[in-house]
């Protein structure tokens, strides 16, 4: 099973090729595709980050720093935020 992100890198990379090969104008809807795509990327990424740390925290040592897991917590927020298109 391919990754979420390997998909988004593969569309974006075959939606710049398009464009380069079309020779798509500045304002086309297919630039705007392309930009939207490498957005969702960044979302994407900062979202599995995220969910890394929490994993990792939570698999961590039994002792729980509240300082830290708000930090954790407030990382997660923020990309749930951002995937959500709050942000």
């Amino acid at each position: 099973m391919m990754s979420v992100d390997y998909v988004l890198r593969d569309a974006i990379g075959s939606l710049d090729y398009a464009i380069y090969a079309l020779e798509a104008p500045e304002g086309a809807s297919m630039r705007d595709t392309a930009r939207e795509l490498v957005q969702a990327r960044f979302v994407v990424a900062d979202m599995i980050a995220a969910l890394e740390d929490a994993s990792a925290y939570i698999s961590g040592s039994g002792y729980v720093d509240r300082a830290k897991w708000l930090a954790v917590r407030e990382t997660v927020d923020a990309a749930i935020i951002r995937a959500k298109g709050k942000a």
